[in-house]
């Protein structure tokens, strides 16, 4: 399992190599973690639907459970906010699979697949749940593809451990899955004839080659080579004009995906004895935290002690404990509790003053230092 933490650069996405693999940095926008969480619920469905239709009931119940167990209440929230009733709906659906999938056949699975799917759709169709700007942004679109391969890869980094050997066949599906609904699906509809036209059909070509070489259980090395070649083909589109400034009211929104993914590690660890999925989780949620720190806290911190020395070294006191209790595994309660004392302190800072968009100066000055974040790197990158 690859292990990361985020390179100074305020962007949706960061390319970093670990052993000649590009991969997402980390998910710090919530849209982009609703799409990818959406992509990866469909593609353990359509596991199940192939397992079925291939006589494998043990399998197909796996994939089907999957969603709701790991994946959907990462999103849920996200979801009811906007729409209670879908998002009820969506949940009901996913949790009641499971038990019904060996009483069906393989016609009845796909024809409750799809009626999953459209609810997804309408999910990911809702303005009030992922807005127009972001559903007709290509370079959203190109991000979500990058991040959903890196999770691909961490999953056949763990089906695949020599090349033609499955080592865990649910993890090797997770990957075939995962990268099928880029295929079939995300590429051609949100992608394909929105990029120039010599770079579609590179990244097409590169993702059809993917798929058979997972399929064909390639060397990991090889998967990660591939999904390198395709970073590198729409790097530029992604990071092209994306610059943004530290903005005190992401920090909130950085900690609730960190929760999230806190939450998630706990339920892997704790109810599904997965342990590498939980320790990814974990490094995710504490890269969540660094980021919310050093790129929406850290630069802020003169101007915010200006108005209020008290408020600015007690919320960073806070930083400091949050990473204490996800360092020491501390229950989600306490995790939370300490989230919701840095909402309190930001909702504050708004109160009192604080600018939400600091000058392009600020930003400016922040991206050229790391003053203040040693300890808070060092700390996760000892782990």
């Amino acid at each position: 399992m690859r292990m990361m933490v985020v390179a100074l650069i305020p962007l949706l996405l960061a390319y970093t190599c670990v052993s000649g693999t590009t991969y997402a940095a980390v998910v710090e926008d919530r849209h982009l973690n609703l799409v990818s969480t959406v992509i990866m619920i469909r593609g353990h469905l359509a596991q199940a639907v192939e397992n079925k239709s291939n006589g494998n009931d043990e399998l197909a119940v796996a994939h089907s459970g999957h969603p709701a167990s790991e994946l959907f209440m990462l999103i849920m929230d996200d979801v009811a906010g906007a729409d209670a009733d879908l998002a009820r709906e969506i949940e009901g659906a996913l949790e009641s699979l499971p038990a019904r999938v060996p009483s069906m056949d393989a016609d009845e699975l796909r024809d409750e697949v799809s009626r999953i799917d459209g609810l997804l759709h309408s999910a990911v169709s809702n303005d009030a749940i992922l807005p127009e700007e972001k559903r007709s942004d290509v370079r959203f679109w190109a991000t979500v593809m990058l991040n959903v391969l890196e999770h691909a890869y961490e999953e056949y980094s763990e089906g695949v451990e020599v090349e033609g050997e499955v080592a865990n066949m649910i993890e090797w599906q997770d990957s075939i899955g995962f990268t099928t609904i880029l295929v079939e699906d995300t590429f051609p509809a949100m992608l394909k004839n929105r990029l120039d036209a010599e770079l579609s059909t590179a990244v097409e070509q590169s993702l059809d080659e993917l798929l058979a070489e997972m399929r064909d259980k390639a060397s990991a090395e090889r998967i990660g080579s591939l999904i390198d070649s395709i970073g590198e083909s729409i790097d530029a589109l992604i990071l092209k004009d994306e610059h943004t400034a530290p903005d005190i009211r992401r920090v909130k929104e950085l900690l609730d995906l960190a929760l999230k993914s806190y939450q998630a590690g706990k339920f892997e660890e704790e109810e599904e004895g997965e342990y590498s999925e939980a320790l990814a989780n974990y490094e995710r949620a504490k890269e969540l935290v660094v980021k919310a720190y050093r790129e929406h806290f850290e630069p802020l911190k003169p101007h915010i002690e200006a108005v209020d020395p008290a408020l600015m070294q007690g919320t960073e006191t806070m930083f400091m404990g949050l990473m204490d209790l996800m360092d020491g595994a501390a229950p989600v309660e306490h995790v939370r509790a300490k989230i919701e004392q840095i909402d309190e302190s930001i909702d504050m800072m708004v109160a009192v003053g604080v600018v939400p968009e600091f000058p392009a100066g600020i930003a400016a000055v922040a991206l050229a230092s790391i003053t203040g974040i040693g300890v808070l790197l060092n700390r996760f990158r000892s782990r």
